[in-house]
């Protein structure tokens, strides 16, 4: 839930200027209390903020229905804040919309071959890149001391989505996007609970690439560019 206060300022995700709240990058519901001392926050407006809950505890269930966060120390101290969430009255669709999701899948190996049937599930994707979206609006604010500009976009992909890319478009990210971003500086926040690094394109400062991590273990990939931007043929688009 936003922090009100009688604060006025620019919100960072639109550019409104009117009364503000905080918004905490990443969600604080990530985190079990007490809580880091370091969390970050930034401006957000009420409209911007309002409809950011239930986002939220979405992305948070399904990081920790993955069987390697679930194994995470923070996450496994987390786990009774998150079953208490389930609780709750207004959480019964989303619960019901989760269990709706989990089906047997296909376990196999990297290079494709089968190994066994597994229970899996299937996230609402566009929730997930939704607040990783905003994630990275919010840290680029942090670091930039400045919004994104309205002509720039976020769009951000899982890292289980990157890897079922086509070979030649998963090559073309890890040594375009990826692998320049790797050796930058790793911010990290709580005991495990979340990192990034990023790295900002030598003519256009407002150009970015971001890896977030979540328990160790989730990663997202992100691009911060002109929606109008030209970009190589062979460059996949996130």
């Amino acid at each position: 839930m936003p922090e009100c206060n009688n604060k006025f300022g620019q919100c960072v995700y639109c550019g409104t200027v009117g009364k503000i709240t905080k918004d905490h990058i990443p969600p604080k519901n990530l985190f079990s209390k007490p809580r880091p001392s370091n969390l970050i926050t930034v401006e957000a407006c009420h409209q911007c903020h309002s409809n950011t809950s239930e986002d939220d505890e979405h992305f948070r269930l399904v990081l920790h229905a993955r069987e390697d966060v679930a194994e995470h120390p923070a996450a496994k101290r987390l786990r009774p804040s998150v079953m208490r969430s389930l609780d709750r009255p207004e959480a019964i669709g989303m619960v019901h919309g989760f269990a709706q999701s989990i089906t047997p899948i296909e376990l196999k190996t990297p290079s494709g071959i089968f190994i066994k049937h597994h229970f899996g599930f299937y996230a609402n994707m566009d929730r997930m890149n939704r607040v990783a979206s905003r994630i990275v609006k919010g840290l680029f604010y942090h670091e930039k001391k400045h919004r994104l500009p309205d002509n720039y976009e976020v769009r951000s992909q899982s890292e289980d989505s990157v890897r079922q890319r086509p070979p030649s478009e998963r090559e073309f990210l890890e040594q375009n996007f990826i692998k320049p971003v790797l050796p930058q500086k790793r911010v990290k926040i709580g005991d495990g609970v979340f990192a990034y690094r990023f790295n900002t394109f030598a003519d256009e400062p407002n150009s970015t690439v971001w890896i977030l991590e979540f328990y160790e273990r989730a990663c997202f990939l992100a691009l911060t560019s002109p929606p109008e931007s030209k970009t190589d043929e062979n460059s996949p688009a996130l």
